[in-house]
């Protein structure tokens, strides 16, 4: 009997503390990758350009639950996409669209292919516990754009989120956060595909969303 109690114990200690690792944790995490932009404004010219820049720490904190954890160096898959949204259906060109000057950090062109969509893979540097990048777009077109910092598409298990710490049992999503300027959410009302008009702001935030236009 004793020894009956003693692994009735047993389990339900094994039990509690298979749920230790889920507790105090979100249902997923989701980690953002801050950037910046210089200089922040509605308008630009041709040949004008907006520099983008990364400069934050390796530890990072998740958006649904406060969750820290350590990002050394990571690939966080990313790549700078544009949309041009005053044609319908929009084009996603970015390289055709602007030239990339690369100040820190490594870069490359992405396409899809059959398409023409294209994107602009960043590799910020790593160094002492900071991540470092910086590069410059060149306007080389008219119109009006959505530009944002967005992980490149998924397409299966192999290419999902995962890091080791806290709550790693969760689904990981890595997203992107505009600092210290508006993302003129409004102009996706001038977009001639409606689809833009019903984007919902949270999810324009979440991937580091910025209206503009060249002139």
């Amino acid at each position: 009997m004793t020894r009956m109690l003693f692994l009735f114990s047993l389990l339900l200690y094994c039990f509690a503390c298979s749920n230790c690792k889920n507790k105090n944790c979100p249902d997923s995490l989701f980690y953002q990758v801050p950037y910046t932009l210089s200089p922040a404004k509605d308008t630009f010219n041709l040949s004008d350009t907006l520099w983008v820049e990364m400069d934050f720490p390796e530890e990072m904190t998740d958006v649904n639950g406060g969750v820290k954890n350590i990002f050394r160096n990571y690939d966080f898959r990313i790549e700078l996409a544009c949309d041009k949204i005053d044609i319908d259906p929009p084009v996603s060109k970015i390289v055709d669209h602007f030239g990339f000057h690369k100040v820190v950090g490594r870069d490359s062109a992405t396409y899809l292919p059959g398409v023409g969509v294209s994107g602009y893979r960043i590799f910020p540097v790593f160094q002492n516990g900071l991540y470092r990048f910086k590069c410059g777009l060149i306007a080389q077109k008219k119109g009006l754009f959505f530009l944002g910092v967005a992980p490149i598409a998924s397409h299966g298990n192999d290419d999902e989120f995962h890091i080791q710490g806290q709550c790693d049992q969760l689904p990981l999503s890595i997203g992107s956060k505009l600092i210290g300027a508006e993302g003129n959410f409004y102009m996706l009302q001038y977009a001639l595909n409606s689809a833009y008009h019903i984007l919902p702001k949270d999810r324009f935030e979440n991937g580091g969303g910025y209206c503009f236009v060249v002139k």
